[in-house]
């Protein structure tokens, strides 16, 4: 209770001098604390963007030894995808029959104006079973 009696007597004390004089008490009061954050954010302004890159560089550089590591002591851990691991083989369709959808999918998408979509393919689908 005390305390906010204070608060409230310091208040009417600084509210009848001019705005510029109050500004320059509160500067008084909180001098080294305004201080002190102004440096910290400043240092870290400064300092933040560098640290910031050489912690960039340090993972990348870690990233390449570990990368070399793995090659070198466990090559067996490293899959390479080759075009016969994402090659797709139908099971039901002949290899001829699947160059010639692919020529033609290329074609039609080609020729039309959005290119092939998914109600395209709907549609194409529900025409077929009718058929």
């Amino acid at each position: 209770m005390v305390r906010a009696i204070e608060d409230v007597n310091s208040d009417m004390k600084y509210n009848h001098l001019p705005y510029w004089r109050r500004f320059a008490m509160f500067l008084g009061r909180y001098k080294w604390k305004l201080f002190f954050f102004g440096l910290f954010a400043s240092a870290f302004n400064y300092w933040g963007n560098g640290l910031g890159f050489i912690t960039a560089r340090m993972e990348r550089s870690y990233r390449k030894y570990k990368k070399r590591w793995i090659i070198r002591y466990n090559p067996q851990c490293i899959t390479y995808t080759t075009a016969l691991d994402t090659m797709w083989e139908p099971k039901k369709l002949s290899r001829t029959t699947t160059e010639k959808l692919s020529e033609l999918f290329v074609q039609i998408d080609k020729e039309m104006e959005y290119g092939f979509s998914r109600q395209l393919v709907v549609d194409v689908l529900k025409k077929v079973s009718f058929d």
